[in-house]
């Protein structure tokens, strides 16, 4: 399994909003041609999308269903090896944001090249969340929020955040966060 995680100084209903809308897809997702919902039913809504990333073309179905903390992503057309994303919106504890976390679930056939697509996957990924954190961050920006100022992951994916909030400069190590007040 790959998993990568970032710190967003988004709320999860907003991150869930731009994960969970046919539109915002092709606004910041790396190799994205086009997106459009092919069923909507109470609270459950199925997205296709087309693109091309390292020179594969794919298809992929999005589920997204409104009160879940998370949205599911499958490749469905395209690659050597099937796969899939959770993408993962946590609420911290206290303060604002939200932390993105990214599972790439994969079943490889007997004849892929297992390290490379793993690769690409883990590129896939880490362009896919930097893409997100910055256009949540550009829509929070747009309504007046301060963003995240610093960030780093370690190997073990220990994330230390370092941003402004209403409580004064906030740092978040892990799950844990520490406030020095205004």
């Amino acid at each position: 399994m790959i998993r990568k995680m970032v710190q967003m100084n988004a709320s999860t209903e907003l991150l869930h909003e731009i994960f969970g809308s046919s539109l915002e897809w092709s606004k910041w997702m790396p190799g994205i041609a086009s997106t459009r919902t092919v069923s909507e039913s109470g609270n459950r809504k199925i997205i296709w999308v087309e693109g091309n990333f390292a020179g594969i073309a794919f298809a992929q179905e999005v589920e997204v269903v409104k009160g879940r903390d998370f949205v599911s992503q499958k490749q469905l057309e395209g690659w050597p090896v099937k796969w899939g994303v959770t993408w993962r919106f946590i609420k911290p504890p206290s303060g604002s944001g939200a932390t993105v976390v990214a599972e790439v679930e994969t079943e490889f056939s007997m004849m892929a090249p297992k390290s490379m697509i793993n690769n690409i996957l883990r590129r896939m990924v880490a362009e896919t969340l930097d893409a997100c954190r910055k256009r949540a961050e550009g829509m929070v920006a747009d309504q007046g929020h301060a963003p995240v100022q610093a960030e780093i992951q370690s190997d073990d994916g220990i994330l230390l955040s370092v941003y402004q909030s209403e409580k004064g400069l906030e740092i978040r190590v892990g799950d844990r966060s520490f406030v020095i007040g205004v």
